[in-house]
């Protein structure tokens, strides 16, 4: 393989970030000349703006996927909050009851009692 010619050209984004090269060799009929340049120019503005646009969408799936764990996560937190909150008033009610229990027990101890005095 012998090169005869070159044609090499940067990828460059929209926010002038130089993500690449793009290289050329051998044309076909002769060298490289400006109208080959501004093709190849131009391709590379498509070729850059797809590579751009791939890691960003990339960046937002992650995000995305980051997000969905931290609302599950936060989801679970809540469920196990409302199933301990959901619970109280069940333990309340049992210690009403058992003190209410209590209560009349000594309210009924100090009636006999106060029977049995003269």
């Amino acid at each position: 393989f012998r090169t005869k010619s070159v044609l090499v050209m940067p990828l460059v984004t929209s926010m002038d970030e130089r993500i690449g090269v793009c290289q050329l060799l051998n044309k076909k009929d002769g060298q490289f000349n400006r109208d080959d340049e501004k093709l190849v120019g131009a391709m590379n503005a498509f070729t850059a703006l797809a590579i751009q646009q791939t890691r960003t969408f990339k960046a937002l799936k992650d995000n995305t996927q980051a997000l969905d764990a931290l609302l599950s996560s936060l989801q679970t937190t809540m469920d196990q909050k409302a199933s301990a909150v959901m619970k109280t008033p069940h333990e309340l009610k049992y210690l009403l009851n058992s003190a209410s229990d209590g209560a009349k027990e000594r309210v009924q101890l100090l009636s006999e009692a106060s029977k049995d005095r003269p």
